[in-house]
């Protein structure tokens, strides 16, 4: 029988992630809020220790935070 293969995720669908099996309160999963990222990076882990894509969804919030203080350039 064949392995599956692995589901690669990108920053932009984090909020999908963020949204299925994660124990997260409503008003932090607006990611596009420093405050929110960095109060998830910090806390996550509280109620989702378990889960099976935490390391991988802290990954792409660590990216997340590093886009939204990167300054946009015209």
């Amino acid at each position: 029988m064949d392995k599956p293969e692995s589901v690669k995720c990108e920053w932009k669908d984090l909020p999908l992630f963020l949204l299925r099996g994660f124990d997260i309160p409503d008003m932090r999963r607006d990611i596009t809020k420093v405050s929110n990222v960095k109060w998830l990076l910090r806390n996550i882990r509280v109620k989702n220790s378990t889960h099976e894509r935490l390391d991988e969804t802290i990954d792409l919030l660590k990216r997340q935070l590093k886009n939204l203080r990167t300054p946009k350039s015209s």
